[in-house]
């Protein structure tokens, strides 16, 4: 059985459960978007920070979101009583309301998960054409190492997974759609997770 991974917080020594942080610490960075933050931002000050900052940014680079995240890791805010994903959001704001009730909000920089916002790195994508841009900027799982992805694959009817998922560090999608042979399909297609 592999050592469990510790907390890279410094003098954290709790294993890890997701990002690289121990429970408490990816809980943190669940809910407020920083793996250090104690208490909770004032809505009002979410608010004003999208559209102070958020929607007036005019710089190239990526502008991460300092708040809340969904597990996925993907921006989330409150908009009149409900979650919703800030960066569609932004996505509605530049480029008008998207032209189906299937497109995604799709970032050309490849970091949406990583907590980008910048309005000038979104637009309107099918489901298709956003998996297409996750496997290009290497988004979709493609960058972990093969012994990881049997290690999720040897879990597969152990645990949920949603546990699964924060425990690598990876998303609830990204875990179904490896146990669905979506993913690392020279992995899933007939073989058996521990490679025989």
């Amino acid at each position: 059985m592999a050592t469990p991974r510790l907390c890279s917080i410094p003098n954290c020594g709790n294993p890890v459960k997701g990002h690289g942080w121990c429970g408490m610490h990816y809980a943190r960075w669940r809910r407020y978007g920083d793996p250090l933050t104690l208490k909770k931002t004032a809505d009002g000050d979410v608010q004003r920070f999208f559209k102070e900052v958020v929607l007036t940014h005019d710089g190239d680079d990526c502008l991460i979101w300092p708040y809340s995240r969904a597990t996925s890791g993907y921006p989330q805010m409150r908009d009149k009583g409900k979650l919703r994903q800030v960066s569609r959001r932004v996505c509605e704001h530049e480029n008008g309301p998207p032209p189906s009730s299937k497109h995604q909000a799709a970032h050309a920089c490849g970091r949406g998960h990583e907590g980008c916002v910048n309005r000038k790195h979104l637009r309107w994508a099918t489901r298709r054409e956003n998996q297409t841009d996750r496997i290009k900027h290497g988004n979709w799982g493609w960058k972990l190492p093969e012994e990881t992805v049997r290690e999720i694959l040897s879990l597969k009817g152990l645990l949920p997974g949603k546990e699964i998922a924060a425990q690598f560090g990876v998303s609830r999608s990204f875990v179904s759609q490896l146990f669905s042979g979506r993913e690392w399909k020279h992995l899933t297609s007939g073989q058996a997770p521990n490679g025989s």
